[in-house]
């Protein structure tokens, strides 16, 4: 920053930090995909307010420079790859679905274990279990208890359609959908 005290006398300080912070993001002395200096640091590295601090941020991120990541700070938005994960659990399930769209994990087939994800990708359980829920979510994958998950084995074209999922799986006992599935299951046997 200016030696220049006299700099920040002037009416409105923010448009100047923005400025300033996208100049330096420009000049990739932030990196792409890289975490801003904490707020606690640039408050006292700029000579200014976190309020301050805060709407130049905020203006920067309304510009698709920055963007936030919850508990973790403020990232400069990667120009390249603009579909970067957040957090890693999506990455995951990212490259998981890659496999599932290409084939390599076709219709039926075994989804590798929480442990074999863990070992592959360098993850926690909890990231391993957060990345199969998606795909859980999204219906490309489907739990037998006590043999594991499997690719579902319903057209493409189908999944992520709303109305496409197993909605029995999800309601609480109690439910219509439940009761009815299993008074019939109970009628028949």
């Amino acid at each position: 920053m200016s030696s220049d005290p006299d700099w920040l006398v002037h009416r409105r300080v923010w448009p100047r930090i923005v400025e300033q912070l996208r100049r330096r993001i420009i000049a990739a002395e932030y990196q792409a995909g890289s975490l801003l200096p904490s707020e606690g640091v640039l408050c006292k590295e700029l000579q200014i307010a976190r309020n301050t601090l805060r709407r130049a941020l905020t203006e920067l991120k309304q510009e698709g420079l920055l963007d936030t990541i919850p508990s973790k700070g403020w990232i400069v938005a990667a120009r390249e790859h603009p579909q970067q994960d957040r957090y890693k659990y999506e990455g995951v399930a990212r490259m998981l679905r890659e496999r599932i769209q290409t084939g390599l994990l076709p219709p039926g087939a075994l989804v590798p274990s929480e442990a074999a994800l863990r070992q592959e990708f360098g993850i926690s359980r909890y990231t391993a279990r957060s990345a199969l829920a998606v795909l859980e979510r999204e219906g490309l994958l489907e739990t037998k208890h006590g043999k594991g998950r499997y690719v579902t084995r319903r057209a493409p074209a189908e999944i992520g359609r709303p109305g496409t999922s197993n909605n029995r799986a999800r309601c609480p006992p109690g439910s219509p959908p439940y009761r009815e599935q299993h008074e019939t299951s109970r009628m028949g046997s």
